[in-house]
């Protein structure tokens, strides 16, 4: 992200029911993510999607680069960022 000039504050946090009724949208890297969330908070069924199905409409899965090579992170950072692109695309305002 540095490379690309994006600095982050980020952590990670447990999903909970503040999170999803804040959340306009829900977005999961997997249909398994989803499956769980799904699973534990029903109720945000129409706010839920993966990132593939959100932008392209299909099944697939954004593989966790986790563990892996740094050109491993650039192509997964390259695939979500194409994938957000489209999302802005789609759901822009005006």
């Amino acid at each position: 992200l540095a490379e690309k000039g994006i600095s982050i504050d980020h952590a990670a946090q447990q999903v909970n029911e503040t999170l999803l009724d804040w959340a306009d949208i829900v977005v999961t890297m997997t249909e398994n993510h989803k499956h769980i969330v799904l699973g534990h908070y029903p109720s945000v069924e129409k706010k839920l999607n993966t990132l593939y199905g959100l932008t392209e409409g299909i099944g697939k899965d954004i593989s966790d680069p986790f563990g892996g090579s740094l050109s491993i992170y650039k192509e997964t950072l390259d695939e979500m960022e194409k994938l957000v692109q489209t999302l802005l695309k789609k759901h822009s305002v005006g």
